[in-house]
Parts: C-alpha cells; structure tokens; sequence
C-alpha cells in the first residue's frame, strides 16, 4: 500500500484528518502519477527541518 492509498482508506472515517505526504520523488513524477490532489500538501525528502516545520504547519492550518 502506498501513502495515497493509505490516505484513501482512513479518510473515510476521519474526514478531518491532517496529512502531509513526503517522498524522495520530485513534484513532477508524484503529479505526473495522481497520487495527489489540488491542495494537497507535499514535501520532498531531503529536506531540511525548517522546511519540515512549514509544510507542518501549513497542514495544521497555520501560517
């Protein structure tokens, strides 16, 4: 099971849970696949702590 279908199944019964999705693909190949929605928030590994922290609080909500 990859993240998106790990995602697929526990949104149903906890709608408002938070994700952030994280993998050592670019940006592109994870479009390029479907693996992510409009809006969903993604980081790319490696990737520093104060980026970490961002997307982090992005997911949250936060500024």
């Amino acid at each position: 099971m990859n993240g998106r279908e790990l995602y697929d199944n526990l949104c149903a019964p906890y709608p408002d849970m938070k994700v952030l999705f994280m993998s050592g693909y670019t940006a592109n190949v994870i479009t390029y696949r479907d693996l992510l929605d409009e809006g969903m928030i993604f980081l790319q590994k490696p990737s520093s702590i104060q980026d970490l922290a961002l997307k982090i609080s992005k997911a949250l909500g936060r500024k």
